[in-house]
């Protein structure tokens, strides 16, 4: 405790990638489409908004207060060493063809280049102020998408900010700051 100076989480947010993920994402009322089931941008926005998701969105949200509160007892910062969407293919799942894996591929590429894509992050950096939240590290630089994920904040460095949803986000966010 005394040699301590923060405590520092990893802040993603996903959804169930397939039913036998974790128990709750078996429930078929609770989680009606898992990552492996969706076919639409607006269905894989569905899981990352979905409240009783534990990957998604609203998870993050509550996991960040209860960490908030643990840093605060210790009279602690609290940081996020990296986070942001964490929507990335399991390649190793033998349950899904590769022709399905790489329709995902793609369906992940085209909500991490949706405008929603910045409302989330916009969100996530929301509940991180008001929860005491320190500093943020996005995931990632700018990064061109491939196989094992769409981290980048951008595609590229050229990418102009009105291409970038979560780039954009983020300055906006920084901007008032």
């Amino acid at each position: 405790k005394n040699y301590i100076d923060a405590i520092a989480i990893g802040a993603y947010f996903h959804a169930c990638w397939s039913r036998t993920t974790k128990a709750e994402c078996a429930d078929t009322t609770k989680v009606p489409k898992t990552l492996t089931e969706v076919t639409s941008v607006d269905e894989i926005f569905a899981a990352l908004d979905n409240a009783n998701d534990p990957y998604g969105l609203p998870a993050l949200q509550k996991q960040i207060a209860a960490q908030a509160g643990v840093a605060k007892s210790f009279g602690k910062a609290l940081l996020a060493y990296e986070g942001g969407q964490h929507l990335t293919i399991n390649w190793t799942d033998g349950s899904i063809d590769t022709t399905r894996k790489d329709n995902l591929l793609n369906l992940f590429r085209a909500v991490n280049r949706d405008t929603r894509m910045g409302e989330r992050y916009t969100t996530l950096l929301n509940a991180w102020k008001d929860n005491g939240g320190q500093q943020f590290m996005l995931y990632t630089l700018p990064q061109s998408y491939h196989k094992y994920g769409t981290f980048g904040i951008k595609e590229s460095l050229l990418q102009p900010r009105g291409e970038a949803p979560k780039y954009d986000a983020a300055m906006k966010f920084q901007d008032t700051q």
